[in-house]
């Protein structure tokens, strides 16, 4: 885990770690560390491995106070933020419902980012919405379409 406590040298060798054990990643995001994503010199020093591999950034929001998304674009990063957290309840209706949230977003706004896990219920939720998805014209697309530079 990355932790506010650890030293920056510290926070810096994990997170190298981290990326030479996912081959092939492009970018990455915060799933929890709501302390964390709080602490402006703590994300910059993690932003600052991923720029350097350059890698986008999500912020997946777990608080509402996270300053990790305004870090990432204040360094120049490529990143976004997520707008629906699809699956905080596994459970095939709720995920329905956020589901229909994520479509209306991205109708307001053009685009719209969502992250969950990999849930039977997710994927449940995904494949009887499949038609209706179909029907709004929406297109699944890899993260890395949707991260923007500031």
């Amino acid at each position: 885990a990355l932790l506010v406590s650890l030293e920056k040298e510290e926070l810096k060798r994990r997170v190298q770690s981290y990326l030479k054990q996912v081959p092939g990643a492009s970018g990455g995001n915060n799933h929890m560390g709501s302390s964390f994503t709080q602490d402006r010199s703590a994300m910059h020093a993690v932003l600052k491995e991923l720029q350097d591999s350059d890698f986008f950034f999500i912020d997946s929001r777990t608080i509402g106070s996270s300053v990790a998304f305004d870090e990432a674009r204040r360094m120049g990063m490529r990143t976004a933020q997520r707008n629906v957290f699809l699956d905080n309840e596994k459970n095939v209706q709720y995920i329905s419902n956020q589901l229909k949230k994520l479509i209306k977003i991205a109708e307001d706004k053009g685009t719209a980012v969502a992250i969950c896990h990999p849930y039977s219920q997710t994927f449940d939720a995904l494949r009887q919405n499949e038609s209706w998805l179909k029907e709004q014209g929406v297109d699944f697309v890899l993260a890395s379409r949707l991260v923007k530079r500031y």
